[in-house]
Parts: C-alpha cells; structure tokens; sequence
C-alpha cells in the first residue's frame, strides 16, 4: 500500500469516533502490566522500548517489548484498512528494517526516539525507504493532525 499525505490526513478525519484514538506513551505505560487498559487502535504504536521484526509480504510487524514494555509482543498489519499512522521507533537501525523491495508500508510515518526525527516512508513503485521530512513545520499543510503537537516522544521533534 501507499497511502499519500491527503489520503493518511483523511483516513485520520475518517477514522475518528469509531474507536480509534491517539493513545500517549505515558498512557500505555501506566496501564503496564496490563496493556488490555489501553486503547488498542491507536494512531500511533510505540515500539521505541521493543525489537521489531518487520515481513513485507504481507506490510505486518511484530514487537518484542524489552525494559519497561518486557512482556508486551504485539503484532500489526499496515494496509487500507490500518488504523497506524505512525510507529515510534528505538533508533535509525529498527526504523531502516520497514525499507523493502516490496512496495510496502507506502506512507506509513516513523519517529526514532533516540533523535526525534520524522521520516515517512517513500515508495517509487517497487522500492520503499525511510525519508527524513526536512523542513515538515514551515509547511502547514503537511502537519499531521495525529501528532498532538510537536510531542510525540515527550520531547520537541526535531524538523529541520
């Protein structure tokens, strides 16, 4: 799938009152041990305390929870019908494993916690490569309403 700019905005405008929600890392912290407390369709999935191992074929991935997310495994799977947006990485290394040759997760958004820097998935057909969005707060029209803000990882994301 390669979901656009307008089209992920719309999906978001679409998607709300139905049960999906931007659920804070805070959030989902505080309802640890016990995950089933948060909201499960989130705009947003935080994987940035977890490995992630990523299968193109079918555009799912899956997270092994480590530190304070050690015991939370959950599975995903980006497509038309995908409440996810964003996914909050750890670093640089887990956010390249969504890069493929198979055309997915086409404007699917990643953060890296350890940075804060917004890339957004880039697909040219067939290829797909995480791209830093540069200059992203100088363009209002490309704000992600999703974002509460600029705080997503509990520090300013760094645009430029």
């Amino acid at each position: 799938m390669n979901r656009t700019m307008a089209e992920a905005k719309a999906h978001y405008k679409d998607s709300l009152g139905h049960g999906v929600k931007m659920v804070t890392e805070k959030t989902v912290k505080q309802n640890f041990p016990n995950p089933t407390g948060a909201a499960i369709k989130s705009f947003v999935i935080y994987a940035n305390e977890s490995t992630i191992t990523v299968d193109a074929s079918n555009e799912s991935f899956s997270l092994a929870g480590e530190g304070a997310y050690a015991g939370i495994d959950n599975s995903f799977t980006y497509g038309v019908n995908s409440f996810i947006n964003t996914v909050v990485t750890k670093n640089l290394i887990e956010t390249r494993k969504f890069n493929n040759t198979s055309g997915a997760f086409g404007g699917l958004y990643l953060v890296t916690k350890d940075t804060n820097m917004l890339y957004r998935m880039v697909s040219d057909g067939t290829t797909v490569t995480a791209v830093r969005i540069m200059g992203f707060a100088n363009k209002r029209g490309n704000k992600l309403p999703w974002f509460n803000g600029s705080q997503l990882t509990g520090t300013e994301l760094v645009w430029v």
